[in-house]
């Protein structure tokens, strides 16, 4: 794949996130000040809950991007169109048998986590969620298929649209019908992704209008390769649902809800830092069948790029936090802040983990990637039980925090060992003075809040930002990486 190409490709990811962060920050404002906390906290709940069904899929939606990259780097389109064909048709009919066998369990799940109240607003949603799930179950193949084809800049710019659409239609059907609207924008937004992005791979490959081409050959290898994901993505369908059901039995819906603004508004985050690195996926399975000699080179600069990047935003976004409920929320509150702060230092040192585990995808050796969700799932839900009885939300908060930063260090640690790579490579002079001068910055904006804590909001907020300014500017200036990626980029 040519520079060009990687470059178009990780900067659209970007703008991508760029533009989904800030509908829906509008959104999700729209949304506790129409509904409330609590109903947002329903919704949620019922999305974590039938998400588990997608255990039907096989890993197959996964294992699109690899093994399209693989057929196109050795020239086979009509291989491609098969693998394509193949995978909508397994994954289409064996979701909508799991569905309909999953749609009492979800009635049953739903009764026990929500109170009885609110249940006959909960109940009519579960069906909706369900073909959500199968709709946004064929979406991830297209868009899968268009990475594989490194046309993630078209997958990119669909997905803004996608959400922006999305974002128009919650705003009109909610106020018409109340929470039940979320549901009828969901799977409206899904059925016109689908729809264009299958086009969008009609155009690139050879497809039928429908799929009608089964290949047991190609379905075999993908589900080799797929098993590993679909464990993959079991444990990781776990966390959602897990985290919500404990905070929801130890806290409140209200919790919940907050949760899951302040889960959207990191991870919104991480993803403007990942999006770059997610085109490694394709470029790695490239480099594999043609130069797997260069792979090394390519962890090591991505990991570097992004610990750069990871420090200023992740500490920034931290001071920023109380500022933000101020401005989303309408007032301070501190159940948003308090999972703010927990997710911001959680998926910081899961973010630095990144570039090792999409190079294992892109290789194909997904064993570590697997054992890392396992075990995060294991500890997240022996923690919350432990830490809910003790500390309530507190300390499902902080359960999710210790399995979620343990079980990511899997696949780093497995990639520096297998290739003999010191950890204390990875960190250059410049690294360690930025983030030491990060962490003394934080510190010093925690004893302002405390000590100035009748000032407000807004005052706190211009005092914090200037003070990691004033301690992050030089080490950001004199950095190495800071110029490389400016080069990069304008090349």
């Amino acid at each position: 794949m040519k520079d060009k190409r990687i470059v178009s490709n990780a900067l659209m990811s970007i703008a991508q996130v760029i533009v989904s962060a800030l509908v829906f920050f509008f959104l999700y404002k729209f949304l506790i000040q129409t509904l409330g906390p609590a109903k947002v906290g329903i919704w949620s709940l019922i999305l974590a809950s039938t998400s588990a069904s997608q255990i039907a899929n096989l890993g197959l939606s996964g294992s699109v991007v690899k093994f399209v990259a693989k057929y196109l780097a050795r020239d086979e389109p009509e291989t491609v169109s098969k693998l394509l064909q193949t995978t909508f048709l397994t994954v289409a009919v064996l979701m909508a048998g799991i569905l309909l066998l999953f749609y009492p369990i979800s009635i049953y799940i739903i009764g026990f986590l929500i109170e009885a109240p609110l249940l006959p607003e909960a109940t009519p949603l579960i069906p909706m969620a369900l073909v959500s799930v199968w709709l946004m179950a064929l979406s991830v193949i297209s868009n899968g298929g268009l990475d594989g084809l490194q046309k993630i800049d078209t997958r990119s710019s669909l997905q803004m649209v996608g959400n922006i659409f999305y974002a128009a239609l919650c705003f009109v059907l909610v106020k018409q019908y109340g929470l039940i609207g979320i549901a009828y924008a969901n799977i409206i937004q899904y059925v016109v992704v689908l729809l264009v992005s299958y086009s969008l791979l009609r155009r690139a490959v050879q497809l039928p209008l429908i799929p009608h081409q089964w290949d047991a050959s190609l379905f075999k290898e993908m589900l080799s390769y797929g098993v590993n994901i679909q464990v993959t993505n079991i444990a990781t369908m776990l966390f959602d649902p897990i985290t919500k059901a404990l905070l929801s039995h130890f806290g409140s819906l209200s919790l919940v809800g907050f949760y899951e603004m302040a889960n959207k508004l990191v991870t919104q985050l991480r993803s403007l830092i990942v999006a770059a690195n997610a085109v490694l996926v394709p470029v790695v399975a490239n480099l594999n069948e043609k130069e797997p000699e260069r792979i090394n080179k390519l962890y090591i600069d991505s990991f570097r790029a992004i610990f750069f990047l990871s420090v200023p935003a992740y500490s920034l976004l931290i001071v920023s936090v109380p500022f933000i409920s101020q401005i989303w929320i309408g007032h301070y509150e501190a159940e948003f802040v308090q999972c703010a702060l927990f997710l911001s230092v959680l998926w910081f040192f899961n973010t630095l983990t990144v570039p090792a585990y999409f190079i294992y995808q892109g290789i194909g050796d997904l064993r570590w990637n697997t054992l890392s969700h396992i075990l995060i799932a294991v500890l997240n839900l022996i923690f919350g039980i432990v830490f809910g009885k003790v500390w309530g939300g507190t300390g499902i908060l902080t359960s999710w925090f210790l399995a979620a930063s343990l079980g990511s260090l899997v696949s780093p640690f497995a990639y520096h060992i297998y290739h003999r790579y010191p950890f204390t490579k990875l960190w250059t002079f410049h690294d360690i003075i930025l983030f030491f001068s990060a962490v003394t910055a934080l510190a010093l904006c925690a004893a302002i809040n405390i000590i100035y804590s009748g000032h407000t909001i807004m005052w706190l907020f211009i005092v914090n930002g200037a003070l990691l300014i004033v301690f992050l500017a030089i080490p950001l200036w004199t950095h190495p990486m800071r110029s490389r990626l400016i080069s990069y980029i304008l090349r």
